[in-house]
């Protein structure tokens, strides 16, 4: 496989289920936007330290950010952090197994989460992506995304992001923050990538469409 680069761009568990989980908790036509926590033990406090997939169910997401009250199931568009507490520590995959599944916005801040695809893809909204997890995490998402909007994907320390899996540039992307950006698949869509702020993206696949700022 051949990297490409430019600017300063550089060439170089347990499983958790976000499948069925989309039946909606309660109707997503009643609930304003919000944030869900990802939570494996339900009203126990934290998310257990390795979450176990349970794909025949969907009540896996928290409105309480400790976890400390029953969890339901998650609604479409919602603000998504992985996970609740602070115990969630171990290596975590989670499986999109329906066609699409949508987040205004996505933070990984605990443990080493691979976000993987069954049959389904990722559309990201406008509040974006966030790795803020223990530093030198390694962080996957080789499911398909699609950027339904404008937005920034921040990195935090010496975390690691790879994205393995295809990336629609329907809107414009920027990169902040983090040296270990990792792009390893396939890019369609007309937007830009923009790296900034000292970000470094590693490239390998199809050639991204991107300028360096500051």
């Amino acid at each position: 496989m051949r990297c490409h680069s430019a600017g300063k761009v550089l060439g170089g568990s347990a499983a958790i289920c976000l499948a069925t989980v989309l039946a909606l908790w309660p109707s997503a036509a009643a609930v304003a936007q919000q944030t869900l926590y990802w939570d494996g033990n339900n009203a126990t406090a934290g998310a257990a330290i390795t979450p176990t997939c349970q794909c025949a169910t969907s009540s896996f997401w928290s409105l309480n950010s400790a976890s400390t009250v029953a969890t339901g199931s998650y609604v479409a568009s919602s603000d998504v952090v992985f996970s609740a507490g602070t115990d969630a520590t171990g290596n975590s995959t989670v499986t999109i197994t329906s066609s699409t599944q949508s987040a205004n916005s996505v933070t990984f801040k605990d443990g080493g989460v691979t976000l993987a695809q069954s049959t389904g893809r990722l559309n990201l909204g406008a509040d974006s992506l966030t790795v803020a997890t223990t530093s030198g995490t390694l962080t996957t998402i080789s499911s398909p995304v699609t950027l339904t909007a404008s937005q920034s994907w921040t990195l935090s320390g010496s975390n690691r992001l790879l994205v393995a899996g295809s990336i629609a540039l329907d809107n414009p992307l920027t990169l902040t923050g983090g040296t270990n950006f990792w792009f390893t698949g396939a890019h369609t869509g007309t937007g830009k990538v923009t790296i900034a702020g000292g970000a470094m993206l590693n490239s390998c696949g199809t050639l991204l469409p991107m300028r360096t700022t500051g």
